[in-house]
C-alpha cells in the first residue's frame, strides 16, 4: 500500500483433472474446444466462442451420453476436437477426446477409440469409477492437476491483510504505536523498542489478524488473501537488525486459517533489502537503496526460500502465488531496466526452487509503468498461462491528475482503465492488487461535486467525512465508485484485492460491508453498466482467459511428453457458476 498521507455469470472455474499416464506419446491438437458442464447438462463451444453462444447453440441434455456426444460433434468443423465431460447430479467425469471426423471418442486411459453410438451413461460412470477422478460440479475453483497443485480461482475477489506482518502506522492501532511515539514504520518501531520489540510485535501479530477475521472476510464472499511480509521475516533473528524475525510463523497460521475458510493466499514480498520504494510499507521509509550493493541478489535469495517452502505439499491447497516484490518505483534510486532484469532472474530462481506445487504463480508488480511495458515479458521468460501474472495498483488519491477530479471525473477515470487492463489480461493474468474506496470529493446541495476533503457550505458533504454524516449524494457516489472498480477489475482483468481489511474510513472493507458501499453479494449491482458493460456481459475477457489457460495447459503437456517420453493427460472442464 502506497500512502504518503490519507488525504452474472461468467466463467469462474477451470478443472484440470488428475493426470493419467500413457505408455506412449499421443498427438494432440493445438487447441481444444471447450466443454462447459453444469449438473446434468453439457455445453460445448469453440475456444473463441462467447459463453452466450455456448449456452444458446450447443446445449445437450446428458440423460443419454450418446446424445450429448452427437450434439457435440454436430457443431464441429473437420479439424476440431474437444474434451467430453459427463455430469450427473453430483459429479463430473472426464472421459476422453472427441474426434469430429469420426464422431468417436478417445479413451485416454485405455488408449482405445469408441464410436459415439456405443457410449452410454453407464459407460461414462464405469469409466469414471475405474480410471478417472471426480470433482463436485458446484466447485468454483480450478480443480488441481495433481494433489500437489494449488487450485487458482479464475476470478479473484480478495482482500489485503494490511498493517499486520509489515507495520503501517496510518492503518490504526494507537495503543500499539504508543509504545514508540516517534516511530513511523517497522524499522523505526524496532529501533525505538530495541530488545522489547519482539514482545510487542508478538502481541500485535497474535491480535491484529485471526481465524475469526478470516472467517468474517470469507463470509463476505472474498476468496483470497494477499498477505504482505518483509524479507527480514525469512532470515535468522538479528540478521536484519533492527528488524525482528517471527512473522513467518504467523503467515503459516494464516495459511491454515485461510484453508479452513476455503480461501486462497497470495504471499507478497512487501519489503525488500534497502527499500524498493522509500515508502513506509517497505519497512523503512526514506532513501531507496534496493538496487545498490547486493540487495537485489539478497532479495532473490529470500524469494527462493519462500518458493521452496510455500510450494510444498503442506501449503499446496491454499497458496496460489508469490509476488516477487511490492511497488518497486521506477525513479529516484531505481532503474526500471534493473527491475526488469530482476524479474527475469527472480522468476527463473523461483521456478527452479518450486517443490511440490510447480504450478504456483509468480507475480510481478508493474513498477508504476504502463501495463503494456511488460507485455513481452512472459514470452521472454518462456512463461505461459498462469505461470506468471502482473499486479497493478489503482488508487485515485495520490496522482495530481486524479486528485483534482470531481465525482463524475473519478467514475470516468475508472472506466478509462478497462481497455488497458483487458489488453494486459489477454497476455497474462492481470490483477489489481490494491485499490480502495478512498477519494477526495465533496458534493453540494445542488448535486454538483468538486475535488476536496472538506467544505463549509451548508448542505455540503465530503467522502472523507465520517460516514454517519454523509449526504445521500455521497453515499450514492461511493457505492457507484466501488461498483465501477469491481466491474473493471473483475470483468476486464482476473480480479482484485481491496486495501485493506482494516483502516480508517473508506480504506476499510469491513466498514464498507457494514455501511453498504461494498455490495453484498459482491456481484450485486445497484448501478450496473456504468462502464458500458456488466459482468454477465463479459465475453471477450472470459474467452481470452479460457484460450490462454487451455493453450498453456497444452504446452505443459507437450513439455512433459518430450521430457518423460510419455503423455500425461488432463482434460479440461470449465463450469458456469453464478
Amino acid at each position: 500500500m502506497r500512502c504518503a498521507s490519507i488525504a452474472a455469470t461468467a466463467f469462474t472455474a477451470m478443472a484440470f483433472l488428475p493426470f493419467l499416464v500413457l505408455a506412449v506419446p499421443v498427438a494432440q491438437p493445438d487447441e481444444y474446444d471447450v466443454v462447459v458442464t453444469v449438473v446434468q447438462t453439457v455445453y460445448v463451444s469453440d475456444v473463441g466462442d462467447t459463453p452466450a453462444a455456448a449456452t444458446e447453440a450447443y446445449v445437450a441434455p446428458t440423460s443419454s451420453a450418446a446424445a450429448a456426444v452427437a450434439a457435440t460433434t454436430s457443431s464441429f468443423s473437420s479439424n476440431e476436437q474437444t474434451t467430453m465431460v459427463y455430469a450427473d447430479a453430483t459429479t463430473t467425469y472426464d472421459i476422453g477426446i472427441m474426434d469430429a471426423t469420426t464422431t468417436s471418442y478417445y479413451d485416454s486411459a485405455a488408449a482405445t477409440t469408441t464410436t459415439a453410438a456405443a457410449i452410454t451413461a453407464a459407460a461414462f460412470e464405469s469409466t469414471a469409477a475405474t480410471t478417472f477422478s471426480t470433482s463436485t460440479s458446484s466447485s468454483s475453483t480450478v480443480s488441481s492437476a495433481s494433489s500437489s497443485n494449488t487450485a487458482i480461482p479464475s476470478t479473484i475477489r480478495g482482500i489485503n491483510v494490511g498493517g499486520w506482518l509489515v507495520l503501517e502506522q496510518w492503518l490504526g492501532g494507537d495503543d500499539f504505536w504508543a509504545q514508540a511515539p516517534d516511530a513511523s514504520d517497522e524499522y523505526s518501531f524496532c529501533s525505538a523498542l530495541g530488545s522489547g520489540a519482539s514482545d510487542a510485535l508478538q502481541a500485535h501479530w497474535a491480535s491484529w489478524f485471526t481465524q475469526d477475521t478470516v472467517n468474517q472476510l470469507a463470509s463476505y464472499g472474498l476468496n483470497a488473501l494477499r498477505i504482505p511480509i518483509g524479507y527480514w521475516s525469512f532470515l535468522d533473528d538479528g540478521a536484519a537488525s533492527p528488524y525482528v524475525a517471527g512473522a513467518a510463523d504467523y503467515l503459516d497460521q494464516a495459511i491454515g486459517w485461510a484453508s479452513a475458510a476455503g480461501m486462497k493466499v497470495w504471499v507478497d514480498l512487501h519489503g525488500a533489502p534497502g527499500s524498493q520504494n522509500g515508502f513506509d510499507n517497505s519497512g523503512h521509509a526514506g532513501s531507496v537503496e534496493w538496487q545498490t550493493g547486493d540487495n537485489v541478489d539478497a532479495t532473490i535469495s529470500v524469494l527462493k526460500t519462500i518458493a521452496a517452502k510455500y510450494s510444498g505439499s503442506a501449503y499446496a491447497d491454499t497458496v496460489i502465488a508469490i509476488e516477487l516484490i511490492n511497488e518497486p518505483i521506477s525513479w529516484d534510486g531505481n532503474n526500471v531496466d534493473v527491475t526488469r532484469q530482476f524479474y527475469k532472474n527472480a522468476y527463473a530462481a523461483v521456478r527452479d526452487a518450486l517443490t511440490d506445487n510447480t504450478d504456483l504463480m509468480v507475480i510481478i508488480h508493474d513498477a508504476f509503468m504502463d501495463l503494456s511495458y511488460w507485455s513481452n515479458l512472459p514470452s521472454a521468460l518462456g512463461a505461459s498461462g498462469t505461470q506468471i501474472g502482473i499486479d497493478t495498483h489503482r488508487y485515485q488519491v495520490f496522482d495530481d491528475s486524479q486528485v483534482g477530479l470531481d465525482g463524475a471525473g473519478h467514475l470516468s477515470n475508472v472506466c478509462s482503465q478497462a481497455d488497458d487492463i483487458a489488453a494486459s489480461d489477454s497476455v497474462m493474468p492481470t490483477y489489481v492488487g490494491e485499490w480502495s474506496a478512498a477519494v477526495d470529493v465533496c458534493f453540494f446541495s445542488n448535486g454538483s461535486s468538486a475535488a476536496g476533503s472538506s467544505c463549509s457550505e451548508d448542505g455540503c458533504s465530503c467522502v472523507s467525512d465520517d460516514q454517519s454524516s454523509w449526504s445521500s449524494a455521497v453515499s450514492t457516489f461511493v457505492r457507484q465508485f466501488v461498483e465501477a472498480q469491481m466491474d473493471v477489475f473483475e470483468g476486464k482483468g482476473s480480479g482484485y484485492f481491496f486495501w485493506s481489511h482494516v483502516g480508517p474510513g473508506n480504506w476499510n472493507f469491513v466498514n464498507g460491508v457494514e455501511q453498504g458501499w461494498i455490495p453484498q453479494p459482491l456481484t450485486d449491482r445497484s448501478y450496473p453498466s456504468q462502464c458500458g458493460f456488466t459482468l454477465s456481459d463479459m465475453t471477450s475477457s472470459s474467452s481470452t482467459k479460457m484460450k490462454r489457460a487451455l493453450n498453456a495447459h497444452l504446452r505443459r503437456r507437450r513439455r512433459r511428453s518430450s521430457e518423460n517420453s510419455h503423455f500425461a493427460t488432463a482434460h479440461n472442464a470449465i463450469r458456469f457458476a453464478s
